[in-house]
């Protein structure tokens, strides 16, 4: 056995803070009213303190308010500019500089995300969609004195180096993928319980697209999980629903299709939490479960 000792180096790095990070919540209202419900102010209430000004610095936040479709256009503008403002005001009683809100807009009925009259359905128009954009701090590491054994590998196993990504361009192209075969997708990752995108994900979102584009006849089925709960699915903080997997898997699909890819070639699923690949010990383990997977439907 052989021991490799580091110096002890008492260096101190620092993180890039450039980029712009979001975290984006929407909050549902009774129909025609504006005051935010005890369940609403508390999911807000929730998201504020996931904030840390040790780590984070609030840039800016968008307030966009939103009506279902009853009613004219003039009283919706009113209505969704009253809701947004009273979310407005909700952030500045709880310590949030007025300042930063850059954008705090009302457009009534314009933007719906459904277009069915059920009550179950038209609660989901009426809302105010809250955007939060942040900075990490630049948090010093300090790296210590290491000390490494290591250990022979025993006669007969082989070493086992970290597995290079595979690009799924070669993944499609491989001839022992058949229809019905599962690809995971390990870097579309997502904000905590939310069906928004990490920054990360959006060169292998791409990468997906170019799949998709330069294989005509390839159709998939999106399929999305989660982890660590015993319930059937997760919940969606973003709209305060149990369909976290079917959300995410959803989004995936939104995408491909606002840049072009045909509809009639993808479909999506949420399975929740039915099919776990790992036990979940770790947090490693915990994200690999917290998964997109494309199923091949047609080549």
């Amino acid at each position: 056995m052989r021991s490799i000792v580091f110096f002890i180096l008492f260096l101190f790095c620092y993180k890039s803070a450039t980029a712009i990070d979001s975290t984006k919540i929407e909050l549902h209202f009774p129909f025609n009213k504006f005051n935010l419900t005890t369940t609403e102010a508390n999911k807000l209430d929730s998201v504020i303190n996931l904030f840390d000004s040790s780590k984070q610095i609030l840039t800016g936040i968008s307030v966009y308010g939103h009506t279902d479709q009853i009613g004219s256009n003039n009283y919706n503008d009113n209505l969704s500019l009253k809701r947004a403002n009273k979310v407005a005001t909700f952030l500045n009683q709880h310590k949030i500089n007025a300042e930063l809100i850059n954008n705090l807009l009302g457009f009534g009925k314009r933007q719906l995300v459904t277009t069915l009259t059920d009550e179950s359905e038209r609660i989901l128009n009426r809302r105010v969609v809250i955007t939060f954009f942040y900075e990490n701090k630049k948090l010093p590491v300090v790296i210590k004195k290491v000390e490494q054994k290591e250990e022979p590998i025993p006669i007969g196993t082989p070493a086992d180096p970290k597995p290079k990504y595979q690009k799924l361009a070669d993944k499609i192209k491989d001839t022992t993928l058949k229809v019905g075969d599962n690809i995971e997708l390990p870097y579309l990752l997502f904000v905590g319980g939310m069906h928004d995108f990490l920054q990360i994900s959006y060169p292998y979102l791409d990468e997906l697209f170019y799949v998709m584009r330069d294989n005509p006849t390839l159709e998939i089925e999106i399929q999305g999980h989660v982890c660590c709960t015993n319930d059937l699915d997760g919940l969606d903080f973003s709209t305060g629903r149990k369909n976290l997997s079917f959300a995410r898997a959803r989004a995936v699909y939104d995408f491909l299709r606002k840049i072009g890819i045909d509809a009639n070639r993808m479909s999506y699923k949420g399975y929740g939490h039915q099919f776990p690949i790992t036990q979940e010990r770790s947090e490693a383990e915990k994200t690999r479960n917290r998964r997109v997977e494309i199923k091949i439907i047609n080549r």
